[in-house]
């Protein structure tokens, strides 16, 4: 199969702006202040916790993210959004192991920056690094035609996802329309 013509390069072009809106919107916080701190970890929590009951992956990102909420006096409520969609868990593994990915690089700017009330909270960014995970996803992603309905459907379905991460990180920052 030629390298472009599978469900991961059909993933990383189809959802790469809103996976962009999103960043940007996340960028706009100071992970070593403990106000951004807790709203970086509600945006996450509300964004993986719906998503919990089908795929283990997000369940755990969620417990973490709650244990953090917790030790920050801010527990978690329930997630403010429905679902949008009924997502393949491809699609959910898509987006949680690529969040994997971004909270290594994340984590050691806040090891270096974090107050000691924020150091607290540990558990998101100190969870281990399962190793191949992302590269077994991405072997499997790679071995799934990008012309097939599954391909359409799992695209579909993390632009979805990233979408409302989005909707969770604007009802979070409202007053921040400033995105890069």
């Amino acid at each position: 199969m030629p390298a472009n013509n599978n469900l991961r390069a059909m993933l990383r072009l189809q959802t790469r702006q809103a996976h962009q809106g999103l960043d940007d919107r996340l960028a706009q916080l100071d992970l070593t202040h403990p106000d951004d701190l807790r709203i970086f970890l509600q945006i996450n929590y509300d964004g993986f916790a719906p998503y919990a009951v089908t795929c283990p992956e997000a369940a755990v990102q969620a417990q973490l993210l709650a244990a953090d909420l917790t030790v920050l006096g801010a527990p978690p409520t329930a997630p403010m959004r429905a679902v949008p969609c009924a997502p393949d868990r491809l699609a959910v593994r898509y987006v949680v192991e690529g969040s994997r990915l971004g909270t290594q690089v994340l984590a050691a700017r806040w090891a270096k920056g974090a107050s000691a009330v924020s150091k607290r909270a540990h558990h998101y960014f100190g969870q281990p690094v399962i190793r191949g995970a992302w590269g077994a996803l991405c072997d499997k992603l790679q071995s799934i035609p990008a012309d097939c309905e599954l391909a359409e459907q799992v695209c579909q379905d993390a632009i979805a996802i990233f979408k409302h991460f989005t909707a969770c990180a604007d009802s979070a920052l409202p007053e921040r329309t400033q995105y890069a």
